[in-house]
């Protein structure tokens, strides 16, 4: 039997300013192209469990186990969209708790 515990950090991703003035007046979203990825999301962070268990013979090796990423469930930011029609961001984030089956069969 396997547990093993990951711990995953990495600094936001980059992105560029939005000018919401023009973008208000345009009715289309405006970017500041002389500012490219000046800004940055806030940091990822998840920790992922897996526990298996595995089975060998001499001819197959069989192996059961669960993964569950994002074990503590941290809403990580993926993109942040500007609505010009409400005036406001919209966040989208990563997938939260996210369990996997695993089923493993070696000849």
């Amino acid at each position: 039997m396997t547990v093993d515990l990951k711990l995953m950090v990495n600094g936001g991703q980059r992105h560029t300013p939005i000018n919401e003035e023009l973008s208000q007046q345009r009715q289309e979203v405006i970017y500041y192209r002389n500012r490219m990825n000046e800004l940055q999301y806030e940091d990822y962070g998840r920790f992922d469990l897996r526990i298996a268990y595995k089975v060998q013979t001499k001819k197959v090796t069989q192996e059961w186990g669960v993964d569950i990423q994002n074990l503590t469930n941290r809403d990580n930011v993926f993109s942040r969209n500007y609505d010009v029609e409400t005036n406001a961001y919209v966040t989208t984030n990563q997938t939260g708790i996210l369990p996997i089956g695993l089923y493993r069969i070696t000849f």
